[in-house]
């Protein structure tokens, strides 16, 4: 991966920004991996040392990052944090980082996912099935290493951007600053057949590339402006890009 600095960062701000504990293996298939547009995980597994992005674009990741160190530091009572579970399927890893495991009864646990974002993603709860599949691979991961875990799990949301003009206003906008969204999961069972689904669909693109669906380019109406093409950093590499460019 390549930084650009266009906003002309200090040091420090860099080597923070730049700082990643993931390690990154071919043959691993993290859940977002499993989850996110399969043209893009071939653009980027084909492309790693030529991917560039800017500091600027690495810091809201930076603030959900901040927010689960500072629940580590805490040390939750009657929780497991912060744990990477994983698992062979299909002859690959499949692996996942939980935020929380919080314990309900003895010996059981619920999924609590930490996030920080805009508080108009509730408003809209457009990313609501992503973060359904998101738990449910995390809780599949987690029964295969022992555990045992509910399939009712929830997000607790940290808001960037919440004002409380717009909590007045709108009965629907987040009431405070933290929010809380209960979920329900899939079953193991429907859960597993997603993961290998995804795989699936992973394999074939590496032999066939396809093209990113008007969904997954997070179009409404095929007359959109693909929006999720400013934050994908395979635009360079993407024939598919450079077409709706040109149009």
């Amino acid at each position: 991966m390549k930084y650009t600095n266009k906003f002309d960062f200090p040091d420090y701000v860099m080597e923070y920004l730049e700082f990643d504990e993931y390690d990154y293996d071919p043959n691993t298939y993290s859940a977002t991996t499993l989850m996110k547009p399969a043209r893009i995980t071939v653009l980027e597994r084909q492309n790693k040392e030529a991917l560039e992005t800017d500091y600027a674009d690495i810091i809201p990741s930076r603030y959900g990052t901040a927010i689960h160190d500072s629940f580590e530091h805490v040390g939750i009572s009657h929780s497991i944090q912060e744990e990477r579970v994983k698992t062979i399927f299909k002859d690959l890893i499949i692996t996942g980082k939980f935020d929380m495991l919080k314990e309900i009864s003895k010996g059981f646990y619920k999924l609590v996912d930490l996030k920080s974002t805009s508080a108009w993603a509730i408003v809209y709860g457009d990313k609501n099935d992503d973060y359904i599949r998101q738990l449910s691979i995390y809780r599949w991961l987690c029964t295969l290493n022992g555990y045992r875990v509910s399939n009712k799990a929830e997000i607790c949301f940290f808001f960037t951007d919440w004002n409380r003009a717009s909590a007045n206003k709108n009965p629907n906008y987040p009431q405070a600053r933290v929010h809380i969204l209960p979920l329900t999961l899939m079953s193991i069972e429907a859960t597993e057949a997603y993961v290998e689904e995804r795989i699936g669909v992973i394999n074939a693109a590496f032999k066939e590339l396809p093209r990113c669906t008007d969904k997954e380019l997070w179009k409404k109406k095929p007359e959109d402006p693909p929006k999720r093409c400013a934050y994908c950093n395979c635009r360079n590499f993407c024939e598919q890009y450079k077409e709706m460019v040109g149009e």
